[in-house]
């Protein structure tokens, strides 16, 4: 993503403390009282355990915490209320869910909290109407057009931000943020176009200071399954697909952004059926035995996978089974795993009938060194990883594979074995390949190779030399930058390479 700087500034002091100065120097009435949610008991806004003075009134004031274990529903009955603040920090985001129950009589305040950090791009939505983009106090800020598939500068304050349309943030002031949000808060049924003039994303967001149920959502014609989150610690998008699950989570949380993809146009809806308290830690994992799930590692970060088993999904992309995979390059860090389809289109979550074998792609914006694990295998007699770059085959039923990627190379490098005899049978003993990677040279060998590893400098001066292991990989660091000969030589073979050091 590109970056400017906005020119945005506001300074808060939240409204119902700013009602009890007018109230304490303006008039002659006493100010009005507070009431604290403290969620003791359950969920209940009319149980007066929930309360710290009582269940509040017309003339009430109302505080709800961050980091509750229960927050307020208010069924059935009218509810009321002057001025309402919904605090936000490390602890979570309050929330409520007021089913068109609340009269606020004066204004609604709600925070929003989000970390700062270098790699912390964060899609964010107005939580009420007539929000500007002057709630974002010198912050990098975006919007994003499906028509050109493209991101946008915000620099005016007084620019409208649009609710159940998405924003990208970046905050270059410190750490922790915390924005507020002062007005009359979304409530009831929500909507929003979506189009596909171009690549078919629009980037929408969840209007409510509650979650959203995925599950729940009513996907309207033109419109996938899938729903996509950038995840800010990371740089990655997580993908989940309703009925199915994915890597992402089930839950939108307050206020976020998130992207949908469209084959066509129409309208996307929300109402009170599908928000929840529950929020973004609560991740869905299917039970699917027919499910396999990948993960690419790097030294810090990791990125998932799915593949599953079903007879009514196609081999392509549907928008019923399957999720899109967004390749992100914001964190040259990232690995980026997905399997392809036969057109070359990849997917995050990829739903199809039963097959014998399935294309998996990498990528990275930076070479290193990469571990492919299998966290879940649901029922699979084999899962085999073969690496067509090395020639490699890995059982990943009992074994992780750790590979060497150079940056620009062959992306869609693996192929997904589900039967013993696609595997084993081309798992040929004469595959070797030899890497060079910063000061270290890689070697990989088939299983079990009996044999001397010996490297020398274009002089003919041996550096190294080693017997083989038991190990596939075999790892020589080497000192001094400059061109090298690696040569192999096994009772089965004899291999002799240039590698580059430095």
């Amino acid at each position: 993503m590109k970056k400017i700087y906005s020119l945005l500034c506001l300074s808060f002091i939240p409204l119902f403390v700013f009602s009890q100065w007018i109230w304490q120097n303006l008039s002659s009435a006493p100010p009005p009282a507070i009431a604290t949610w403290t969620g003791s008991a359950d969920n209940d806004w009319f149980n007066p355990a929930n309360w710290d003075t009582g269940i509040p009134v017309i003339t009430t004031n109302v505080i709800i915490p961050a980091g509750l274990a229960n927050y307020p529903t208010i069924q059935n009955n009218p509810a009321y209320c002057f001025d309402i603040f919904f605090q936000s920090d490390s602890n979570g985001t309050a929330t409520i869910l007021d089913n068109g129950n609340l009269t606020i009589n004066g204004i609604a305040t709600v925070q929003l909290y989000f970390s700062g950090n270098a790699a912390d791009w964060h899609l964010v939505s107005p939580p009420v109407s007539a929000a500007t983009a002057n709630v974002f106090l010198n912050m990098y800020m975006m919007s994003f057009s499906e028509a050109t598939d493209d991101w946008n500068f915000i620099t005016d304050p007084s620019t409208p931000m649009n609710v159940m349309e998405g924003y990208a943030i970046y905050s270059t002031l410190s750490s922790f943020n915390t924005v507020t949000f002062i007005g009359n808060p979304n409530l009831g049924e929500q909507s929003a176009g979506f189009t596909a003039l171009s690549q078919g994303w629009n980037l929408l967001g969840n209007p409510y200071i509650s979650s959203i149920d995925w599950e729940m959502v009513s996907i309207p014609p033109g419109l996938s399954n899938e729903v996509q989150y950038l995840e800010a610690a990371t740089g990655n998008f997580l993908a989940y697909v309703k009925g199915t699950g994915g890597p992402g989570s089930q839950y939108i949380p307050p206020m976020q952004g998130f992207f949908v993809k469209a084959s066509g146009s129409g309208t996307f809806s929300l109402g009170n059926l599908q928000r929840t308290h529950n929020g973004a830690n609560n991740f869905y994992k299917s039970k699917n035995t027919e499910l396999l799930i990948l993960e690419a590692s790097g030294e810090i970060y990791s990125d998932q996978a799915w593949i599953h088993f079903n007879d009514s999904a196609g081999v392509e992309h549907d928008g019923i089974y399957d999720a899109c995979k967004k390749i992100s390059t914001s964190n040259p860090e990232l690995p980026q795993l997905f399997s392809v389809t036969p057109s070359g289109t990849r997917l995050s979550v990829n739903g199809m009938p039963d097959t014998t074998k399935v294309s998996l792609g990498f990528t990275a914006v930076e070479s290193g060194v990469f571990t492919i694990s299998a966290p879940e295998t649901g029922y699979f007699p084999f899962v085999y990883l073969e690496d067509l770059v090395t020639g490699t085959i890995a059982d990943l039923l009992t074994d992780n594979y750790t590979f060497v990627f150079i940056a620009g190379t062959l992306e869609n490098r693996f192929i997904v074995h589900f039967t013993e005899h696609d595997a084993v049978s081309e798992n040929k003993p004469d595959l070797v390949n030899i890497y060079s990677y910063h000061n270290e040279v890689y070697i990989y060998l088939p299983e079990n190779t009996q044999g001397v590893i010996t490297i020398t400098n274009l002089l003919g001066q041996e550096i190294t030399k080693t017997r083989t292991t038991d190990n596939v990989i075999h790892k020589v660091f080497i000192n001094y930058s400059g061109l090298y000969i690696v040569r192999v030589v096994s009772d089965g073979f004899t291999m002799t390479k240039k590698v580059i050091i430095g």
